[in-house]
C-alpha cells in the first residue's frame, strides 16, 4: 500500500532529511538496513492498525462511513499536502 500512496512521499522525504541532518540516525554499513527495515515494519503495522480500526468503525456506525471516511480523512490529507507545499514555497 505504501508503494502506491504518493501522499507519504513528502512526509518520508522530510522526515529522513531531518533525521540525517540532525545526526539522529547513522546511514553507514548495516545501520541503514535496520532503519529501513524498522520503517517498513512500523509503517505496515501502523497502516494495518488504522485499516482495521476504520473498518470496525465503518461497520458499526453509519454516520462514520457516510461523513468521516469520504470527507474528513481526505480533507486531512489535503491540508497536510497544502502545509507541505507552503513550507517548500517559503524555502
Amino acid at each position: 500500500m505504501s508503494a502506491i500512496n504518493f501522499l507519504q512521499v513528502p512526509f518520508w522525504t522530510e522526515w529522513n532529511l531531518y533525521l540525517m541532518n540532525g545526526n539522529y540516525i547513522s546511514i553507514v554499513n548495516k545501520d541503514k538496513v535496520y532503519y529501513i527495515a524498522g520503517t517498513l515494519v512500523g509503517t505496515f503495522m501502523g497502516m494495518l492498525g488504522l485499516i482495521l480500526i476504520l473498518n470496525t468503525l465503518a461497520q458499526n456506525t453509519s454516520s462514520f462511513s457516510t461523513y468521516v471516511i469520504p470527507v474528513v480523512i481526505p480533507l486531512f490529507f489535503v491540508v497536510l499536502a497544502v502545509v507541505q507545499m507552503v513550507k517548500v514555497y517559503r524555502k
